[in-house]
């Protein structure tokens, strides 16, 4: 999933992680849910900090959530 890099967006990311999770079919606890939600927020926010200078409208932000053996 594409964003804008702004911070502004990091709750989107949320949001999609959470509609995301349960297409894999796994019994995840709301505890589990909730690292997920945290590990994408803080790797996306950290990224328009440190890559975008705080946030650029005009640079993507890519997000992508896969199952891993």
């Amino acid at each position: 999933m594409r964003f804008p890099a702004e911070l502004a967006q990091i709750g989107a990311v949320r949001r999609w992680v959470t509609k995301q999770l349960p297409m894999f079919g796994l019994c995840l606890t709301d505890q589990r849910v909730e690292d997920a939600r945290l590990v994408m927020s803080e790797i996306a926010a950290n990224a328009v900090v440190h890559g975008c200078d705080g946030g650029r409208s005009d640079v993507e932000l890519t997000a992508a959530l896969r199952l891993s053996p």
